[in-house]
This record gives C-alpha cells, sequence and structure tokens, in this order.
C-alpha cells in the first residue's frame, strides 16, 4: 500500500478519464488541502479522495430517480472500468466499488451519482460522484476556502479564498444559502477540520456552531 503523494492523484485522474471516457474528471477538495499543507512534523492524515466525473446524459434538474437512470448505468460501467484501469499493472492488486442510492433532499432527488471504490493499494476510498454539469465549475460552492482546491491530470487549480487562507492559515466557513443537510454535513467537517488544523485560526463559522447536531 502507497503513501499518497499529489503524483499518485494525478495517476487517478488519468485513469479515470480512460475509463470513463471524459476529459471532464477531477479530485476536489480535502485531500488535495491536505497534501499540501502536509510537511514534516505536520502531516494533515487524507481522510478519501474525492473523484468528480462529468456523467452525458445527466440532467442538472432531477424530480424523480428515473430521471438520472441512463445517467447512473454509465456512471456504473464507468466505475468498473476505473477498478481494472486502477488495478491494470500492479500485481496481486484486489478491490472493489459499491454504487451508493441516490440521495433525497428536501427539494427532490440530488442530482448526483455516488460510488465508493476500495483497494489494497491506496490507503483511502476513492469517493467517485457524477454530476451533470463541469467538475471544475463546482469548486467555487465547497463549503470552506482552504478546502476550493482541485487536481487535474497536469496542475493543481485554487481559488483567491483558498490561496489567501493558506497563506494566512485561517479557515472560512463561506456561507451562502444551504438546507439543514448541508448545514449538517459543514458542521461535522468543520469539527474534523478544527482537529486536523489546530494550528489554523477559524473565522465566520458562528452559524454552524449555532446549528444543532443531528445524529447520522
Amino acid at each position: 500500500m502507497r503513501t499518497l503523494s499529489i503524483f499518485d492523484l494525478q495517476s487517478i485522474v488519468h485513469d479515470a478519464r480512460f475509463a470513463f471516457k471524459t476529459d471532464h474528471v477531477i479530485i476536489g477538495g480535502g485531500a488535495i488541502r491536505d497534501l499540501l499543507l502536509s510537511k514534516e512534523g505536520r502531516q494533515r492524515p487524507v481522510k478519501d479522495i474525492d473523484l468528480f466525473v462529468r456523467l452525458e446524459g445527466m440532467p442538472i434538474a432531477v424530480t424523480c430517480e428515473k430521471d438520472i437512470a441512463p445517467a447512473a448505468a454509465i456512471f456504473k460501467l464507468g466505475c468498473e472500468h476505473l477498478l481494472s484501469t486502477l488495478g491494470m499493472f500492479i500485481e496481486d492488486f484486489q478491490g472493489s466499488f459499491e454504487v451508493r442510492p441516490v440521495e433525497e433532499t428536501d427539494s427532490g432527488v440530488n442530482p448526483f451519482c455516488f460510488a465508493t471504490v476500495k483497494t489494497n493499494e491506496w490507503p483511502v476510498p476513492i469517493e467517485v460522484i457524477g454530476i451533470g454539469g463541469n467538475p471544475i465549475d463546482e469548486i467555487v460552492d465547497y463549503d470552506f476556502n482552504i478546502s476550493q482546491c482541485i487536481l487535474t491530470e497536469r496542475t493543481v487549480l485554487m481559488t483567491q479564498a483558498c490561496a489567501e487562507g493558506q497563506r494566512r492559515r485561517v479557515v472560512e466557513f463561506m456561507g451562502g444559502t444551504r438546507d439543514d443537510a448541508s448545514l449538517q454535513r459543514s458542521k461535522r467537517r468543520l469539527a474534523r477540520l478544527r482537529e486536523k488544523y489546530n494550528d489554523f485560526e477559524f473565522t465566520n463559522c458562528q452559524i454552524l456552531d449555532a446549528t444543532p447536531e443531528k445524529q447520522k
């Protein structure tokens, strides 16, 4: 089992582009952030790898599960190909993937497909997220400034807020209009960030601190 690096993540993007037959593939958020901000004496363990893939035929607005059935079938086949591609040149490679049910929210069905890929080669799960739009555009919706960074096959991109936060060592909740489920997810992320980045300053997190925690 390998130790993760930026170059390892770029190889996953390369394999996913081949498996899903699309150039619209990135890794976003926590894995990139933690590797960029890890250094000798201050390691930031990666929890998982969020791999975003644009799916042809995935509608932006979804009212019921049937709306995404064609894209979901493509997504499952792509996950099968990804697992094969990841292990193509690795001796004794073992792996599996599990497609998760479509999520329903107060406003309807979430327009995403989800799968978890686990192998004996990568130390953390690969969370595959199939979406209808360009995954690069999603970066500005990430809820914390220092997480607004993505990895393509060739480079790392980040918002100005991310670059400033990483430079100044400040974690900021970016707010915006969020439903209760989103606030709960952000509250859980905030708890993990405070533990992992206890050498950073935290700001604009009052709404999350005031949100009652609910059991998943």
